[in-house]
């Protein structure tokens, strides 16, 4: 095993060093204990904003979850609206113990104050827009065809495996492994999906060598 593969292993000494690797960009992360245990699983329109201020909150409960964190995940989504969809999936597959809800909410909920009717009607204007928005950003995580697929990506001695189960992308794992043994995989993988899986696989590698071997 190389130095790569073997870092790929190994919980980052500092877990908040691997923000810095993060992308602007919508996204689903996780948080992994000691034992490679998932114990979080949220959804972010920024990513690096929003696994950062985990380090900043002080609130109880955020600050009960940042002792626990050893390693920091992440995949990199085309649209908000694809890494709700991703986050439901996952928290649908299994339920990590501070997730408290078994799923992101795909219908986002507004409050909405009017002064005046005129304000009220603009309001509402801006709100369809949106949601029309919403609905046609690209998404490929959640569709209506009931297909199956195995969806590899590899960088820098890791790889990572998506399962497409009934059209959803249900499941994500990653591991150490040769270039040679992932290229029959990685040849394998529908061409759909080869943007999402490469750019994926590119993150992992990134988090992954911030960690100390």
């Amino acid at each position: 095993m190389d130095k790569a593969q073997r870092s790929a292993c190994k919980p980052i000494a500092e877990p908040r060093a691997a923000v810095a690797q993060l992308p602007h960009a919508p996204g689903v992360y996780r948080f992994r204990d000691r034992g490679n245990r998932v114990v979080y699983i949220g959804r972010a329109s920024d990513l690096r904003r929003r696994v950062g201020s985990y380090w900043a909150s002080d609130k109880r409960r955020v600050m009960q979850i940042v002792r626990r964190i050893a390693r920091v995940e992440a995949l990199s989504c085309d649209s908000e609206h694809e890494a709700t969809w991703l986050e439901r999936n996952l928290l649908e597959r299994g339920l990590p113990p501070w997730n408290r809800t078994a799923g992101g909410q795909e219908v986002r909920v507004f409050i909405r104050a009017a002064r005046s009717l005129a304000f009220e009607l603009a309001a509402q204007v801006q709100l369809e827009i949106e949601a029309v928005e919403w609905v046609v950003s690209e998404q490929k995580v959640t569709v209506s065809d009931p297909h199956d697929a195995e969806v590899y990506g590899w960088s820098s001695g890791l790889l990572l495996h998506f399962e497409v189960r009934d059209g959803r992308l249900c499941s994500w794992r990653q591991r150490p492994c040769s270039e040679s043994a992932a290229r029959p995989r990685l040849a394998a993988t529908p061409a759909a999906w080869s943007e999402f899986s490469r750019r994926n696989a590119e993150l992992a590698a990134r988090l992954a060598s911030s960690r100390t071997v």
